[in-house]
């Protein structure tokens, strides 16, 4: 739901939109982004790195393991990797990314790539996507500080610029 404000001049009732600032543009970052983007926020994506992804690029050896299919596999507490499995599902992933253009598939051993088999495909439709959804993306911008100051959020870059947003995700 959006904030709404009333202006005192004219009476005018009208709805701001949230605003939402996030740290880190790997893969958890420009999820979280999209997600908030296609709520209806505004959303700045801030990344230290020039470039967004890139632990993605290197993931399933190049060629972007995104999911698993089967039992869970994760070499920790099983209940915490069902728990976050179960929130969004390989068939759920799989039909996103057929929607954005990129059809995935399901190697014999149950692991989910990219068709093409290379994580730069998949960088690049969701770069693409935020490009689309209107993620303002900060490459080069190293949040130093974090505070939360009359009810707003703010981050401080180690060069002294300031975001400022309603919501804050670490990612």
């Amino acid at each position: 739901m959006m904030p709404t404000g009333e202006c005192r001049k004219t009476g005018l009732v009208f709805r701001m939109k949230r605003q939402v600032l996030i740290v880190g543009a790997g893969p958890a970052g420009m999820a979280a982004a999209l997600s908030a983007a296609e709520a209806g926020a505004d959303v700045a994506l801030l990344e230290r790195r020039p470039k967004p992804g890139k632990k993605l690029l290197a993931t399933g050896n190049g060629r972007c393991n995104l999911a698993h299919r089967g039992e869970p596999v994760y070499f920790g507490d099983p209940a915490f990797a069902g728990s976050v499995m179960a929130q969004v599902s390989p068939d759920v992933l799989s039909r996103r990314f057929a929607d954005w253009g990129l059809p995935l598939y399901t190697d014999p051993e149950g692991r989910v790539y990219p068709a093409t088999q290379q994580a730069s495909t998949v960088l690049s439709v969701l770069t693409a996507r935020l490009r689309a959804a209107g993620v303002k993306l900060e490459t080069g911008t190293d949040a130093a500080e974090a505070a939360y100051l009359q009810d707003r959020y703010i981050i401080v870059t180690a060069d002294g610029r300031r975001y400022a947003g309603d919501r804050l995700v670490l990612a």
